[in-house]
């Protein structure tokens, strides 16, 4: 492989690449970069997983803050739909319940947990800073407790639909929860940075976007809040 200085990508010698959105490009970039540094520097820094997820991590940080707006825009084409949806249900939710509904359903959630999701669509910039972040959420949510999976979600879920109560819901041109999901997908695939609480912490992601995406809103109430709600 050489480096194209023209389009600012690793071009393998005899194939012509197709592709060429700000993904695709920041992907290659990332890639060439990481696998330049690890190759070049491997006497100093040595080996193993440790070191290889430091420099995906610093890599990722690096190209993001240059090509941030065009990787959001081009991922947002694919998702904008489903985060406006989402948006909508939560809005239209909260539009139907009692003031002193409301007030139990935020008392029942953990303030520091709502503040690390807000954080995640509107502060952190890389896929691997969104994903630590999601991490920290979850950390907040579960405390001490040590809940069971189903726990765990369920109550994620309800910081989730708080969060982006409080972001005023997902409207039209605003980045929500389906965006920073596909972020942490395209861009955090190395094994590495997918084991354990990360790759968890991932599972949980999808499968309450799922859940937020496929429930009708007259059963927000009684599937996510249940007694928060209806005591």
């Amino acid at each position: 492989a050489r480096w194209d200085r023209r389009g600012a990508r690793p071009k393998v010698e005899g194939k012509v690449d197709e592709s060429n959105t700000p993904v695709s490009d920041c992907h290659a970039i990332i890639h060439f970069v990481t696998e330049a540094f690890l190759r070049d520097k491997k006497d100093v820094v040595g080996g193993g997983e440790d070191i290889t997820a430091k420099c995906i991590g610093a890599v990722d940080g690096m190209v993001m803050g240059m090509v941030w707006e065009e990787v959001e825009g081009d991922i947002l084409k694919v998702v904008r739909e489903e985060d406006e949806l989402v948006g909508r249900k939560v809005e239209e939710y909260f539009g139907g319940v009692s003031e002193e509904q409301t007030e139990r359903i935020l008392g029942s959630v953990e303030p520091s947990a709502i503040q690390a999701l807000v954080y995640v669509c509107d502060k952190c910039h890389t896929a691997v800073d969104k994903l630590e972040m999601l991490v920290k959420a979850l950390e907040e949510i579960d405390g001490d407790r040590g809940g069971s999976g189903d726990e765990m979600l369920e109550g994620f879920i309800r910081h989730l639909v708080v969060a982006i109560r409080g972001k005023g819901g997902v409207v039209k041109g605003k980045s929500g929860y389906h965006k920073d999901l596909k972020m942490i997908e395209e861009f955090c695939r190395d094994d590495v940075l997918l084991r354990g609480k990360e790759g968890y912490t991932l599972a949980i992601l999808q499968s309450s976007l799922m859940f937020l995406k496929n429930i009708p809103v007259s059963k927000y109430g009684s599937e996510i809040f249940g007694t928060r709600v209806e005591e």
